[in-house]
């Protein structure tokens, strides 16, 4: 049985004890990679076609997350938690390196994060240098929802950062989504 706490939600359907039971089945293949007080969200919502599977794995702050979609519930959940394999794996075997003076963050920083996974990547695979390619300053004007998804629309972009007259000039994400947009909010 599936020893963490895995949480598991649905739209448009019911699911089963027995996919409930398969689902946990799963997960409990992977739970070695995390710590045992993370917590893991399964979200399936059935769509026209097929089903979307999105899992997010948290632990106090630190957080990963997949999302697949395929045509039945099975498949999508499989990918989903293939995706997050990877994803683990990928984010672990990242090599950070940025001076501040004599500080050097380094993997030895990510080692030490919160998600517990075996750093040894499969044969062939590199470790990624990460850094900063471009910058942007940007002016954040106020606006309205409406306004910043007209501009986003106008930029062609998936996102965009601006002040949202609507909530006490907070500043905000307009996104895209599969079905229309999304709305980041933050805390200032």
């Amino acid at each position: 049985d599936f020893n963490g706490f895995a949480m598991t939600e649905t739209k448009n359907f019911n699911l089963t004890d027995g996919a409930k039971a398969a689902i946990d089945k799963k997960l409990t293949a992977i739970l070695g990679m995390f710590h045992e007080d993370t917590v893991f969200n399964v979200y399936i919502v059935k769509r026209d076609k097929d089903y979307k599977c999105e899992i997010k794995v948290q632990r106090g702050k630190d957080f990963v997350r997949s999302e697949e979609t395929r045509k039945t519930i099975e498949f999508s959940v499989e990918n989903a938690i293939n995706t997050l394999k990877k994803r683990v794996r990928k984010v672990k075997s990242m090599k950070i390196t940025k001076k501040r003076g004599n500080a050097t963050l380094s993997l030895k920083a990510i080692e030490n994060s919160n998600i517990d996974v075996d750093l040894d990547a499969p044969e062939g695979e590199e470790l990624i240098d990460m850094k900063i390619e471009r910058r942007k300053f940007i002016d954040m004007g106020e606006m309205s929802e409406d306004e910043a998804i007209l501009a986003l629309e106008s930029l062609n972009h998936s996102f965009y950062l601006f002040r949202n007259k609507d909530l006490d000039n907070k500043v905000c994400v307009v996104y895209r989504r599969d079905v229309g947009y999304g709305l980041l909010e933050t805390d200032n």
